[in-house]
């Protein structure tokens, strides 16, 4: 009997084998995985990569790994800022998987070939380069002084000031040779760079945005230091405080390694920002009440909305475009919907279609956001798609004839990078990704100004009840008469919205205004509401108010950046509830 061939590991590379053992001529494509023993994350996803390296020969793939602790230069020519880091090759163009890491995404990765629709690394940036070749240089620098360091104060006992002062009568020494201002000045930023960008024991120098787009990002912020940490490691310490709450700390990350005018995006309101300062705000001048020797021993958090069970009054909220955030996106937030029991809005303006969001994430409770647009038939085919792939509702927003004006987005001229669109359109004018451009304004302001119908008004209701028997939400209801009006259409729930602060500077926080919605509807629809929600606590002060449920957007897009698995945000609201 012939032996069984053994499974392929993942190849432990050292030195140039990350270019002459992950290339082998018989394997179309590789995947370097920069690790380091101390990383908790690195630690958790072993046995997923080592199980992935194993099927690596079905999947004509090269599958290896570097201890950036042991090969630094390896780290510097890949600029890996967080860890693990993973990155697809094939002929030569590198690009950096964002997904998560469990085995089954891994795998669908390269048998769906995902990494096509991921923007390659650019040239400059590449590997290969001979940038980076001076990068590898700078770190293998770095490790060379530190090791000269620990011979000093380790080996032979010198006293740590000591060591710093021999460094520092070398640099003079070095310096003295050549008097030219410009090349002393060259040889103190490299020493700068080599000691900012070293290995230290507990993590990986970080601050360059690594999200690939069309144009090259800018930093978002004038602090320039150095972020230590590994993927997903909760280490409050890089942001300097030891007090922030979580989803400020995700925010912080994103601000960080997201491409500035994709965290503008994400991050402003409209004009001068004081409604988006306010929906926080307002909640914390709300005080509890609790009622005492109530047995709470057993608790049960679930509710129904719009007739689907869900496990905790927390759903989240349309969102669009994530992809920019995260490259699996819509997808892994509907997939932690599911997980957790919960509903989840996907936008009309997604990068992922409707049908592709349904079938990745089976039995996940889906409603779909929609615009009226100038093409009735564009909404019409969007309401139709969301019915045939088993959507439980549509949430209609009534609050955006146009954009409001979101000054960042003007600043940074927004538009989608492009290797991403909104995918549940065919053409590129509807689908975000205009060839003629848009010019110096936001994209998506002139985007909303050519599609979007401003003519909304009460008769578009009716004509969108007539469309389909899925339950219809009115999402951006914020005064009582408009409320009352709804019901009278029929609607089955009104969301109580003012778009994120992102449409009408000025109008009051929507926590503000819950009681006078809920007086005027009688009872009559369900009542939800969002914005500015960001712990347990404000869920259960709209709750006491009177809200059915509501919906969470801009944490979970702060989670995406983090490359954070969803399911632990919204079991982060569901804990504080319960506490």
């Amino acid at each position: 009997m012939q032996a069984e061939e053994p499974c392929q590991p993942a190849l432990s590379l050292l030195g140039r084998q990350w270019e002459d053992g992950l290339q082998p001529p018989s394997s179309p494509a590789s995947l370097p995985n920069t690790y380091a023993p101390w990383c908790p994350v690195c630690q958790q996803m072993e046995l997923a990569w080592e199980a992935f390296a194993r099927n690596s020969k079905e999947l004509e793939l090269s599958v290896g790994k570097v201890d950036v602790t042991q090969e630094p230069g390896v780290s510097g020519r890949f600029l890996v800022t967080t860890l693990p880091t993973i990155y697809h090759a094939k002929d030569g163009v590198f690009r950096r998987y964002r997904g998560s890491k469990t085995l089954e995404d891994l795998e669908s990765y390269i048998l769906e070939r995902k990494w096509e629709s991921i923007e390659p690394v650019a040239g400059w940036k590449s590997p290969t380069s001979l940038m980076m070749y001076g990068m590898a240089g700078l770190f293998h620098l770095s490790g060379w002084i530190r090791q000269i360091h620990n011979y000093f104060t380790g080996t032979l006992g010198i006293h740590i000031w000591v060591s710093y002062a021999i460094f520092i009568l070398a640099t003079l020494l070095i310096d003295s040779v050549d008097p030219d201002e410009n090349k002393i000045e060259d040889q103190q930023q490299t020493l700068e760079l080599s000691a900012g960008d070293e290995i230290p024991e507990k993590g990986l120098s970080a601050g360059e945005n690594e999200e690939e787009g069309e144009e090259e990002s800018q930093p978002n912020s004038s602090d320039d230091s150095a972020v230590e940490g590994c993927e997903g490691e909760n280490d409050l310490e890089p942001f300097e405080s030891d007090k922030l709450e979580e989803t400020s700390l995700r925010q912080q990350y994103a601000k960080k390694f997201l491409q500035k005018s994709v965290y503008d995006y994400y991050k402003s309101g409209a004009d001068d920002q004081q409604t988006l300062a306010e929906n926080v705000a307002a909640f914390s001048r709300l005080r509890l009440y609790p009622r005492m020797l109530k047995n709470v021993s057993t608790l049960d958090l679930s509710t129904c909305v719009l007739g689907e069970k869900i496990s905790m009054p927390i759903c989240i909220a349309a969102t669009a475009m994530q992809c920019m955030a995260h490259a699996d996106g819509e997808i892994a937030t509907a997939r932690a919907c599911r997980s957790a029991g919960t509903g989840m809005m996907l936008s009309s303006w997604s990068t992922t279609s409707i049908e592709e969001v349904a079938q990745a994430a089976p039995k996940t409770i889906l409603w779909l956001q929609l615009y009226i647009y100038k093409d009735r038939e564009v909404t019409r085919s969007l309401v139709h798609r969301a019915e045939k792939a088993g959507y439980k509702g549509i949430f209609v927003t009534v609050d955006t004839p146009y954009l409001g004006k979101r000054l960042d987005d003007v600043r940074n001229k927004f538009r989608l990078s492009s290797h991403l669109r909104m995918k549940n359109f065919e053409t590129n004018d509807l689908a975000f990704s205009s060839e003629k451009g848009y010019g110096e304004n936001s994209g998506l302001s002139v985007y909303v100004a050519e599609a979007i119908d401003p003519s909304i008004n009460w008769d578009d209701l009716k004509w969108l009840r007539g469309l389909t028997s899925l339950p219809i939400v009115a999402k951006g209801i914020l005064r009582a008469d408009d409320a009352r009006e709804a019901v009278k259409l029929g609607v089955n729930g009104i969301l109580v919205s003012n778009h994120g602060a992102r449409q009408l500077d000025g109008v009051p926080a929507t926590i503000e205004v819950l009681p006078e919605i809920i007086d005027a509807v009688e009872g009559k629809t369900e009542v939800f509401l969002d914005g500015g929600i960001r712990k347990g606590t404000d869920v259960l002060k709209a709750l006491a108010l009177g809200a059915k449920a509501v919906f969470v957007g801009r944490p979970v897009i702060w989670g995406l950046a983090y490359q954070e698995n969803m399911k632990k945000i919204e079991d982060r609201y569901e804990e504080d509830m319960r506490e």
